[in-house]
């Protein structure tokens, strides 16, 4: 049956007493619905993929919006037209690692294993990006990158936004290095130009200055530092 797919004629569909009944929606050309007998409204998209008669499920009513539903179709026929099979993109970002799971890997396998500031890369990353930990990492994008960048500068300074640039940099870039097929979404993305942090110890900090120089073993000769007195 092909009808305007509107929200009143959705709500008001009688399932079928078993099995499903489809509808064709008249405003978005190939965008479909069915209603089971348990009364679960389904939106889909039917198309020929690789000689095959395919179903493309966009989502269930009315948790998808019709609205939002002709958008997925649009994009869902795009995909067609350029080769590529969204349902086979489906289970390729299922199988595709989180966010959450790239930083993990990149404390475990390399910072904690290389790096003196491990800490302050896991207190910071957890501080400002767990909201992107459930997110698959090939879907995290450079504008929503440069966005957080851009905020953290305006909220907690140039110098913090720029460390965390560089820690997300380093996680997509030992991701790669790993085999990771993905793109780093920092790439191009330019640090704020930063004021100059360097000051005079105080003569209190004196001794606890050269204490960690001999622990360490550097040569005192080897620092150029002035003092004011």
């Amino acid at each position: 049956m092909k009808v305007n797919f509107t929200k009143q004629f959705l709500i008001k569909c009688e399932p079928p007493t078993k099995g499903r009944i489809s509808f064709h929606d008249t405003q978005e050309k190939g965008l479909s619905a069915y209603i089971t007998s348990n009364g679960v409204i389904t939106f889909f998209v039917r198309k020929r993929i690789n000689g095959r008669d395919e179903r493309i499920h966009l989502g269930h009513f009315p948790e998808l919006s019709i609205e939002n539903a002709r958008k997925k179709a649009l994009a869902a026929k795009a995909d067609v037209a350029k080769g590529i099979d969204p349902n086979q993109e489906k289970k390729r970002l299922k199988q595709e690692i989180t966010f959450g799971d790239m930083f993990h890997e990149f404390m475990e396998r390399y910072s904690k294993k290389f790096k003196k500031s491990w800490e302050a890369d896991e207190r910071e990353v957890n501080r400002f990006m767990t909201s992107f930990f459930h997110r698959k990492a090939c879907q995290i994008t450079k504008i929503e990158i440069l966005e957080l960048h851009e905020k953290i500068g305006d909220e907690s300074g140039r110098y913090q936004a720029n460390r965390l640039l560089e820690r997300v940099r380093a996680i997509y870039n030992k991701a790669i290095e790993w085999g990771w097929q993905g793109t780093n979404p920092t790439q191009g993305i330019k640090k704020f130009k930063e004021k100059s942090r360097q000051r005079f110890l105080r003569k209190d900090e004196m001794p606890r200055f050269l204490r960690l120089l001999l622990k360490k073993q550097i040569p005192l000769l080897a620092i150029s530092f002035s003092c004011p007195f």
